[in-house]
Order: structure tokens, then sequence, then C-alpha cells
């Protein structure tokens, strides 16, 4: 009985979710600043809340969280038009955990550098991960179908971060 109201509550859940990404793709936003040199972002959050959830349950529910989150990445791409074209639309996610994961647009150039130089701005990111060289990662481990036109890559923890992972897919480059 239990297993099956948390079933419904994830239903619910992924549901609700869903409901957010077709609101949310129904336009792309506008910047607050027209300058190429912007440093500003949208970012869309989802986290993960297991509430002690089936391990067999807690995978499906991930897997479909990231099925649902790479989708609206696609989604938001395929609506850039040539005003939009700077454009850079992402996301990324932390493995085995997928204690959160986002989606970010960021509307020049200059702010997708500004989100890797944030990333390490301290010089730990670099020194706790390193990159993953099995782009196919995602694909035969967790399943997922990543879109050819979506970039994909990865961070493995070292050291005290051993067994986590940092994934980013979408306009990485």
């Amino acid at each position: 009985m239990a297993n099956g109201k948390k079933y419904r509550e994830m239903k619910r859940k992924l549901q609700n979710m869903k409901n957010d990404i077709d609101e949310w793709t129904q336009s792309l936003p506008v910047p607050p600043d027209k300058s190429p040199n912007y440093l500003g972002y949208r970012a869309y959050s989802f986290s993960l809340d297991d509430n002690n959830y089936d391990e067999n349950m807690l995978i499906e529910y991930k897997k479909e969280i990231m099925k649902q989150v790479i989708g609206f990445v696609r989604r938001l791409r395929n609506k850039k038009s040539v005003h939009e074209k700077e454009y850079r639309i992402y996301c990324y996610f932390t493995l085995p955990d997928l204690f959160y994961s986002e989606v970010m647009i960021s509307y020049t150039k200059a702010g997708l550098n500004s989100f890797y130089e944030g990333l390490n701005h301290d010089g730990n990111f670099l020194k706790n991960y390193s990159v993953n060289k099995n782009s196919q990662y995602l694909q035969k481990e967790w399943g997922l179908q990543i879109p050819s036109e979506l970039k994909v890559r990865g961070y493995d923890g070292v050291g005290e971060h051993e067994g986590y992972s940092f994934w980013l897919i979408g306009d990485i480059n």
C-alpha cells in the first residue's frame, strides 16, 4: 500500500513538472539587456525529493526526470529564432543522486563563459572533478536518448567526490 501511494506521488510530481515545462516552452524569455556582453541568464530548477522511494522506483523516476529535462532543452532550442541565435540553452545533472538539475539559458556567449568561470571560481571544481572521456555514458548507463544536436560533457568526481558526476547537455561550447 505504501508503495502505491509513493508511486502516485511520483506520478503527480512528474505530471506537475510536465505541465510547468509545457508552460515555460510557450516562448523564450527576453533578457533585460540586449548587450552582447550581458552576463545574465534564466534558470529553471528541478530538484529531486527522493522521499525514501524504493530503489528501483527511484531509478525509473530519475530517468524520467532526466528525459523530461533533456526534452525541455530541445524544445527551447527549437524555439530559437534569428533574434535568439546567441542564446546558449543547456541543462546539468548531478549523478547518481540527481539531487539537483537545472535548465539554463545564457543569453550570450559571454554569459556561458561566465557560467564556466563561476563553476570553477575558487579552483575547487577542477581539483575535485575531471573530464569524463565517455560521452556515451548517459546513453549506455542510464538508457537516455540524447538528440544529436545536443552536446554532452561529463565530469567525474575524484578523491572524496569519487562516485559522483556532473553532466552538461545542450549548447555548451
